[in-house]
C-alpha cells in the first residue's frame, strides 16, 4: 500500500493533550523534527485523514496542521537529528 509523507505540527491545549498526541505519533513511527513538528508517513491520501484519525483516537485540545510532502516540494534543512535526516532520505528522495 502506498504511503504518503506529511509534516505535522501540533500546538497542544494542555500537557495531557501533548502527551497523548506524542504517543499517537510514536505509535505510527513518526519522527520528531523540532519543537512540536514531526514527519509521519502513512496511508493517508489526504491531510484531513490525519485530523479525522486524531479525533477518533482522542479528543485533543489544540491546533493541528498537516502538510503533504513529496519529491517535488522545495525544502531545505540544517542540523536536524539523524532520525529526521534518515526519514527525509527514505521518504522524500528518489
Amino acid at each position: 500500500m502506498k504511503k504518503f509523507s506529511y509534516l505535522v505540527a501540533f500546538q497542544a491545549g494542555s500537557m495531557e493533550s501533548r502527551i497523548e498526541f506524542t504517543r499517537w505519533l510514536k505509535e505510527r513511527e513518526a519522527v520528531h523534527v523540532l519543537g512540536d513538528v514531526w514527519f509521519i508517513a502513512g496511508c493517508y491520501p489526504f491531510a484531513g485523514d490525519i485530523q479525522r484519525e486524531v479525533e477518533r483516537f482522542n479528543d485533543f485540545a489544540g491546533r493541528l496542521i498537516a502538510i503533504q510532502l513529496n519529491e517535488t516540494n522545495d525544502w531545505t534543512q540544517k542540523n536536524l537529528s539523524q532520525d529526521a535526516d534518515a526519514w527525509i532520505r527514505a521518504n522524500l528522495t528518489d
